[in-house]
């Protein structure tokens, strides 16, 4: 097992005061990190203190940290610099040959800022823990209420990663003077950083307890400790059994008042297990994709297309069988318990300015304005969903482009020389001049805000003694691009009478359009494909 961990040295970290926020007001900073074109797309906004309840630099860190917790593999790697901040490791515990089953946990320092981060579920074993949904108390808060109950699938992380780091993590925090430790991760991650916050702040809430004795030391000294949660495409992990409850609910007010949750678009895992609506209308708008996808293809290999002609219907009929029974309806009553307790911070699309729900306010649950966010169709859900998943913090997103391997960036802009699609179609707005090839992928990049987004340039005539991308140009941004080639139009002809010429046009394409056109595709050449 590999488990690294220092003692922190004094380092003085100022904060950069191009993302200085306010608690009064929205004021949205555009990132400023990676100046230079790099592969992955990143969010335009960061969003503010006011979002959050911690500053815009350690919104950014806690992203970082989320996605170097799945790639990177050292402990160095955990110490590093962002927004004119320094970040220096702490622990660094990839569980070692127990890794399939258990994510893998670190700790930074940033000034007086502590940050725990765990992996999201990446080995398939992960995905048991997400499934294990049954809600569970602990001793940990049982002292102020019973009542509170968390997915049954994050406890056991919390409790085996303090268990064993723990003594490591106050004495740090009291060597440094730790005022805030936050919580962080990305899906699995960040449902475990939820439970980690309850777990501590329910010690901190009750005497005679390490975490009490450090609160005490820090307010005989006349300082405020608080425990906060930054949480990426975090599923819901916590139930409230009795909501009439004052004490419970002061306790979750708390809680609430110091987590957030960041988002993006129609990621369905935000909504699980709480919001089984939205996961309805998701499963009601990929039946009829998956039906087609085995029409085209089994029955040609298999040879009972009379079988699978209605493999719609038989879908439908099954989900419907399955929502019918009387199994499934118990556990829904259960499911819809669960709820985010902080604020959940929604991105449309990778520009646009951050947009806050509630799943808990005051002390009140149940149809909260977060479940307000509706499925929208999409031409290829499965794929869609998966991008919106991973891009909060993955994409880059919210980090900075080296905390993520390029071959792991799960926003990527695709290109095709001497191609073009849906001529005519899908078009949004006006055409956009384009000087160049470094002007038009800028340009590109800068408008293709969402991953089922594409374009096509048509490269100028002249002048012919120059390549086609050292020409001026006009982009044509594209919305909803098909997830095959077969059915975006796609033309590699670019006229003539006696030969034909290649077509003075690029389609560029992100990771959910055209699928079958990328490198060893055979319905491309290598040479006129990249990605960025």
């Amino acid at each position: 097992m590999t488990v690294k961990s220092s003692v922190m040295l004094d380092v003085e970290s100022t904060q950069d005061p191009k993302v200085a926020s306010t608690e009064k007001i929205d004021v949205f900073t555009e990132n400023s990190d990676d100046k230079d074109i790099q592969i992955g797309f990143t969010f335009k906004h960061t969003p503010p203190k006011s979002m959050t309840h911690v500053d815009e630099a350690i919104t950014r860190i806690c992203s970082d940290m989320s996605a170097r917790a799945y790639f990177l593999k050292n402990f160095d790697d955990f110490s590093f610099s962002s927004n004119g901040r320094n970040v220096e490791a702490i622990i660094y515990d990839d569980q070692g040959d127990l890794n399939a089953a258990l994510p893998t946990f670190a700790a930074s320092v940033t000034g007086t800022t502590m940050i725990l981060a765990w992996r999201g579920s990446s080995p398939y074993t992960n995905f048991v823990s997400d499934l294990n949904y049954p809600p569970v108390t602990s001793s940990k808060w049982g002292k102020i209420t019973k009542n509170i109950r968390v997915h049954g699938g994050f406890l056991p992380f919390v409790e085996n990663d303090f268990n064993i780091h723990e003594e490591k993590l106050l004495q740090v925090m009291e060597d440094k003077g730790i005022t805030e430790l936050i919580m962080t991760g990305h899906s699995l991650g960040g449902g475990i950083a939820t439970v980690a916050q309850l777990s501590v702040e329910g010690q901190l809430q009750t005497a005679g307890n390490v975490w009490s004795d450090y609160k005490d030391k820090l307010a005989a000294a006349g300082k405020q400790f608080m425990v906060k949660t930054v949480a990426f495409s975090a599923p819901m992990a916590i139930v409230n059994t009795d909501i009439n409850d004052a004490k419970t609910n002061a306790f979750m007010d708390q809680i609430a008042a110091n987590s957030c949750n960041i988002i993006y678009d129609m990621d369905p895992v935000p909504h699980l297990p709480g919001n089984m609506k939205f996961l309805d209308d998701m499963v009601k708008n990929v039946i009829p994709q998956v039906s087609k996808e085995a029409n085209d293809t089994v029955p040609w290999i298999l040879g009972f297309t009379t079988w699978i002609i209605d493999v719609e219907d038989k879908l439908g009929g099954v989900l419907n069988k399955v929502k019918s029974s009387k199994d499934f309806n118990d556990i829904l009553v259960i499911l819809k318990k669960f709820h985010h307790y902080g604020n959940v911070i929604h991105y449309e699309n990778d520009a646009a300015l951050p947009k806050m729900y509630k799943s808990y306010t005051d002390g009140k649950t149940g149809d909260d304005d977060f479940k307000k966010i509706e499925w929208q169709k999409s031409l290829h859900v499965i794929k869609d969903a998966t991008v919106n998943h991973l891009c909060t913090c993955r994409g880059p997103g919210l980090s900075k482009h080296d905390s993520i391997p390029e071959e792991k960036r799960s926003s990527r802009l695709h290109w095709l020389n001497e191609h073009a699609i849906l001529e005519g179609k899908n078009d949004v707005g006006e055409p956009i001049k384009v000087n160049g090839w470094e002007d038009c992928l800028k340009k590109t990049k800068e408008n293709l805000v969402s991953p089922c987004m594409g374009a096509v340039v048509e490269w100028a005539t002249e002048p012919s003694d120059k390549p086609m991308q050292q020409r001026e140009g006009l982009l044509y941004i594209k919305s909803d691009i098909p997830k095959y080639s077969e059915n975006a139009d796609l033309e590699t002809d670019g006229g003539g009478f006696l030969f034909s010429r290649k077509l003075r046009a690029t389609t560029f394409w992100r990771n959910v359009g055209l699928v079958d056109l990328k490198e060893g595709s055979d319905k491309i050449k290598g040479d006129d494909y990249g990605f960025d």
